[in-house]
């Protein structure tokens, strides 16, 4: 199934959102503005930021609405504009579009169709990622989210497709579930960085694809776990320039485990996700393939305290591996002629955020990097040469506001 007669439905969809006649209390329409500014040593982050002023390439505007025509119906809506960098540089973008209807409701569970352009569902921050006051920090750990490798240009926020959900109560548990299916859609023109680590010309597209995510809510939230699968099968056209041997398909596949324990001051937060990346039917040279073939994994364990209402702080180590088998990097270096820091990377990051009023918020935080897997050639050109720094650092501050 393609896209385009989703595409059409759900500009339907929006303009029902937008024109409909709504009563007192069903509708809501909410925004959120943020600027960042990025100093680093090393390598660039979001923008030019080894420069001695920084960079201001960092921001998110987003405005949403939502409507409810029926006590089980929803639809909702966001644009957003969004800069970070040369990685991703939208004007105007759809975030998503979607169409909701409870099928059933009882007094201890539910199940529901969604359907449209669709958050998808990877982990605990995937689908509430788009506005800073939704996440943790200014950048979320890129051993599991992928900000700077592309993510949002490789479909990784949200994609066109259906879902069907699910809640449970039962005890102290609070079980949900969500299965969703992913429908033929292209990715944007920076979507090669996510997979090759290089700018291409070649157009990838996904033309299936499935997530699965199982939760469980322990005691009021005191505890918190998932497992998240996700699988997609994509395909690869060349244009002007050929970077595999041939055009042809190829899956990604994933696996998310997340668990989180929250008490009255402190909360701690683990993920590890495992993916595995076969380009067998791009490229007919075995020892080639193996090159750009990857069974990564990445982790990380965060810690945020709260202060007061107003104030917390936040610590986090953040691990990605390009290969399981390969940790720090030597087999690949051989076979590729980069230094071996370019297939791992270790971030220890501190933050902290002030909110002196509900709408207001301002995020600081130091990243300490040793190693250069995500990196993003696009804001650092001479990155494919081998001349990305092994050990770097960055600061990242955000202000935001929201209604």
């Amino acid at each position: 199934m393609s896209a385009r007669p989703l595409s059409m439905l759900a500009a339907a969809l929006l303009g029902a959102l937008l024109a409909a006649p709504a009563l007192a209390g069903e509708w809501q329409l909410h925004g959120f503005a943020a600027q960042g500014w990025t100093l680093s040593e090393g390598n660039n982050l979001n923008g030019e930021s080894q420069n001695g002023g920084g960079s201001f390439d960092f921001r998110e505007i987003g405005l949403n609405a939502s409507w409810r025509p029926t006590p089980r119906g929803l639809l909702a809506a966001q644009v957003a504009s969004v800069q970070q960098g040369e990685v991703t540089e939208e004007d105007l973008t759809l975030d998503y579009l979607l169409a909701d209807f409870v099928v059933f409701q009882g007094p201890r569970k539910r199940v529901g169709l969604r359907g449209g352009k669709l958050k998808l569902p990877f982990g605990f921050y995937n689908d509430s990622r788009d506005a800073i006051f939704s996440r943790p920090s200014v950048l979320l750990p890129q051993s599991v989210y992928l900000d700077n490798d592309g993510a949002r240009a490789f479909g990784y926020f949200s994609s066109w497709g259906a879902s069907v959900y699910g809640d449970f109560y039962t005890g102290a548990h609070a079980l949900n579930w969500q299965l969703q299916a992913l429908v033929d859609s292209r990715l944007e023109d920076t979507a090669a960085i996510s997979i090759l680590r290089n700018p291409s010309r070649g157009r990838f597209r996904i033309e299936d694809g499935a997530t699965l995510r199982l939760g469980d809510d322990i005691g009021g939230g005191r505890w918190r776990i998932a497992l998240t699968l996700g699988t997609a099968g994509l395909r690869y056209s060349p244009q002007d320039e050929q970077v595999f041997d041939m055009a042809g398909d190829f899956r990604l596949d994933q696996l998310f485990l997340s668990a989180e324990h929250n008490r009255e001051r402190i909360s701690w937060t683990a993920e590890i996700v495992r993916r595995r990346i076969r380009l067998d039917d791009l490229i007919s040279h075995p020892a080639v393939s193996s090159q750009i073939d990857q069974d990564s994994v990445g982790f990380y364990l965060q810690s945020v305290y709260r202060l007061s209402e107003r104030w917390s702080l936040l610590a986090r180590y953040d691990e990605r591996q390009r290969e399981l088998q390969d940790r720090g990097g030597q087999r690949q270096s051989r076979e590729t002629g980069l230094p071996r820091h370019y297939f791992f990377g270790r971030d220890f990051t501190l933050g902290a955020q002030y909110s002196p009023r509900p709408q207001w918020g301002v995020w600081a935080e130091v990243h300490i990097v040793d190693g250069a897997l995500w990196v993003n050639p696009l804001d650092n050109p001479d990155y494919a040469s081998g001349a990305a720094e092994r050990h770097w650092s960055a600061l990242t501050l955000m202000a935001a506001w929201r209604f």
